[in-house]
This record gives C-alpha cells, structure tokens and sequence, in this order.
C-alpha cells in the first residue's frame, strides 16, 4: 500500500510543478530551521531522498505506469 501512495504521490505531484515546489521547498524549511522536530507540533510528511523508489509492489498500478510513461517520454 505505501507503494502505491508513493507512485500516486509522485505521479500527481509530476504533473503539478508549482506544487512539487512548494512541498520541497515546505521540507526543506522545516528540516534546515528545526521545525521538523516537533518542537511546534508540526512535522512534515514529506521526505526527499535522492534515490528512486522501490515501487515494484505497486507496478501494476496507475501511478506506476503514468510514471513510466513520462520517463520513457523524456
């Protein structure tokens, strides 16, 4: 399940830029300010790795083959 989430996340966030963006952007400000800390209570959802996810368990999903798609387009 976390996989599909992920590959959907992905796939969404691949066709909104301004979006992305603002997520990165939002996690980067939490992490480099120590707000991700919980030391308000808040705690961003979004981590940023520079690797690719393993999204094998959800390759027959959507998400995973709209994906795809956009790689094999660029």
């Amino acid at each position: 399940m976390t996989a599909v989430k992920t590959a959907s996340i992905a796939a969404e966030l691949s066709q909104q830029p301004n979006v992305a963006l603002a997520a990165v952007v939002h996690a980067l400000v939490l992490s480099q300010f120590a707000l991700d800390l919980r030391l308000y209570r808040s705690r961003g959802c979004l981590q940023i790795q520079t690797t690719r996810p393993h999204l094998a368990e959800a390759a027959d999903s959507q998400a995973v083959q709209s994906l795809s798609q956009q790689q094999t387009a660029l």
